[in-house]
Parts: structure tokens; C-alpha cells; sequence
């Protein structure tokens, strides 16, 4: 997406989460954004901007804040000086952003935005002091369940419900022609606000009644105390990009037992990858699926849950129903060039405010 007339210069502040593939995660908004974006990538910190953190850090009020990110922000306040119009959009506002609004002061062109990616509840959580938000001029919200929260602190005008994207060429079915399987599989990906407990009930009740269904979970290695008694399952850890599209492509259900959310990555990359969901119905969830690729379910709800499996188990015209309509749903609306769009009309508004 190229910036039409903005006579702004654009940055974002750019921060690969470790767990996050090459394909995957929020970051890969930059690759579709106009080329001439600049960025700036919060990485190693040297020896002055950890001593300045440890002096300070009883004050910065946020838990994921880094001495990376420190150095990251020190960068913004560095150009402020001689910069000329500048736009900076903060990827991960829970980690990356607390200083930068001090740029404002020194330079009445700069504009700042921020996207926030966590439900309300862990929000409060791991930023507890937010008055430095008040310095934004914009702030992404990725599930509707943010807004109200966002609304009340910054003003209902600053809010913007722009989703997540998905690299649908990456994330897609297979093209394989396979015979149809009498054993079904079941995928499970990830960690963050995921409900162990729900998982575990739901693998139970299951095994109880049909053997046929083989539940794949791919999570760190930290979460097979959660499972290992569990007999109908395989369990993979530190899995390989290739080897995860592969599960996707391979597996016939997502089931995916959440606590909270806002976006998920593991929902959208079975979305793209043509698979059907059983998920929860909490947070932010309805954002990115509905009845048609997916069957929603109370929060800790095993009993449901577990239904609906056997139900997409044992329907295969079902099945084929859900999975084409997650595609098209993944490719109509959140694909990466769909979302850098809206990106970029939030810039253009912000610019002209």
C-alpha cells in the first residue's frame, strides 16, 4: 500500500516475538506497507541503555518493557530533533511504548500510534501506569472487545478496530489429493490464553466415545506437564515453519479451548490453511470467526465442546462446509494486503488531523 499525498514520514517500531514463525505474527504488517516505511527494529540494548532501565524501571509501570525497548525509543526521541513530519506506529504498544510521546514536545509534527493486542483483563495486568498513553494520537485496537476499554481512556475518536492479517499465500491447503481418512486429527497450536484444563476434558471425553480421533498439539515443551497422561494424543514441541503448515494441511479440526482473546494467530493461520474450528466463544473472537467456519462454545464448556468435534468428525460434507468458508473468510478479510490498507487509512487520518 503506497502512502497517496501523505506528507509524512512513516516509521514503525518493529519487534519479533520469539515464538512467532517467519510467516507470522503482527510484524508481518511492514512487508505490505508502502516501501519507502522506515523501521525501527527494537533489538539488543548496549551497556548505557541498560544502566538507564535499571535506574529507572521502578517507574515505568509496564512489565514488558525492556531495556530494547528503551533504546528503541531513545532512537524516535534522537530523530525528533531534526526530523521534519514523522508518523510512528508502535507495533506492540504493551512492550515498545512509554517514552516516545516526550517527542511531541520537541517537535509539533510528530504523530503517534500504537496497536495493543491484549485482552482488557492482561492489559491492566502488565501496564499499569498509563498516563503516557495520553500522548497517542491513535490507538489500534485488534479485537472489538478492546475498544470500550481504549474508548474511556483516550477518546471514542483516537480508537481504531483494524484486525490482524494472515499471509494467505503462506498459510493455505494443501493441493494433495489424499484418500479419505478412517483416524481424524484434531490440531492444537500455542500457549497464550489458552485453556489447558477445557483441552484435557475435551481429549477425555472424546476418547471415551470414539477412538478414531487423534489430537495433535504443538506447544513448548513447558506445557507437558498439562498432558502427558493423556494417551490419544501426539505432542510436538519447537516445531519447524515447514512442519507447522504441514499440521495444518494435514489435520482435518482446529480445536482450540481459549480463556481470552483479542487476535489469534493460530486461528487465523487454520483459517487460511482451510481448516474448520471449534473454538471459545470469549474476548475478541467473533472479530475473526463466525457460524459459518466455526463452532462457537462456552468458555470451559468440555461437554459442548466435545460435541462439536464428534460432530465435524463424523460429518465429512460438514467438514468441507466450514473449511471452504474459513478459507474465504481468512482471503476476503484478513490478508495481509486488506489490513495494510486500513493501516494506512488510519495514517492518512491521523496526518490530516
Amino acid at each position: 500500500m503506497r502512502y497517496r499525498n501523505l506528507k509524512y514520514d512513516i516509521y514503525v517500531i518493529s519487534n519479533k516475538i520469539g515464538h512467532h514463525s517467519e510467516h507470522s505474527g503482527y510484524n508481518r504488517l511492514i512487508d505490505y506497507l508502502d516501501p519507502l516505511t522506515k523501521q525501527i527494529v527494537v533489538e539488543e540494548a548496549g551497556y548505557s541503555a541498560q544502566m538507564i532501565y535499571h535506574m529507572i524501571r521502578k517507574n515505568i509501570g509496564k512489565d514488558w518493557y525492556s531495556p530494547r525497548s528503551l533504546r528503541a525509543e531513545a532512537r524516535i526521541l534522537k530523530n525528533c530533533f531534526h526530523s521534519g513530519k514523522a508518523l510512528y506506529h508502535f507495533m506492540y504498544g504493551e512492550d515498545d511504548f512509554r517514552y516516545a510521546g516526550w517527542a511531541k514536545r520537541i517537535n509539533k509534527d510528530i504523530r503517534i500510534v500504537s496497536t495493543y493486542h491484549q485482552p482488557p483483563a492482561i492489559f491492566e495486568t502488565v501496564v499499569r501506569s498509563r498516563k503516557h498513553m495520553k500522548s497517542l494520537d491513535a490507538i489500534i485496537a485488534l479485537g472489538s472487545n478492546q475498544v470500550p476499554f481504549f474508548e474511556d481512556l483516550l477518546g471514542a475518536e483516537h480508537i481504531f478496530l483494524v484486525p490482524h492479517g494472515i499471509d494467505t499465500d503462506f498459510f493455505r491447503p494443501s493441493n494433495k489429493l489424499t484418500e479419505p481418512k478412517k483416524r481424524k486429527t484434531c490440531l492444537f497450536v500455542g500457549q497464550w490464553l489458552r485453556d489447558f484444563r477445557c483441552l484435557r476434558d475435551v481429549i477425555r471425553i472424546i476418547a471415551d466415545k470414539n477412538t478414531n480421533i487423534l489430537f495433535e498439539i504443538i506447544t513448548p515443551e513447558s506445557n507437558r506437564k498439562e498432558l502427558d497422561d493423556l494417551d490419544t494424543i501426539k505432542i510436538e514441541f519447537n516445531v519447524s515453519e515447514s512442519s507447522l503448515l504441514t499440521s495444518y494441511q494435514n489435520a482435518d479440526i482446529m480445536v482450540l479451548p481459549l480463556t481470552d482473546c483479542t487476535a489469534n494467530n493460530s486461528i487465523l493461520e487454520a483459517m487460511a490453511s482451510g481448516l474448520p474450528l471449534v473454538t471459545t466463544d470469549i474476548g475478541g473472537i467473533r472479530d475473526y470467526v463466525n457460524e459459518t467456519c466455526a463452532f462457537l462454545t462456552p468458555q470451559g464448556d468440555a461437554e459442548t465442546m466435545a460435541s462439536k468435534v464428534l460432530l465435524l468428525a463424523e460429518d465429512e460434507a460438514l467438514r468441507l462446509q466450514l473449511s471452504v468458508a474459513a478459507r474465504e473468510k481468512a482471503v476476503g478479510e484478513f490478508a495481509w494486503t486488506i489490513v495494510a490498507n486500513r493501516i494506512s487509512e488510519v495514517y492518512k487520518i491521523i496526518a490530516e488531523t
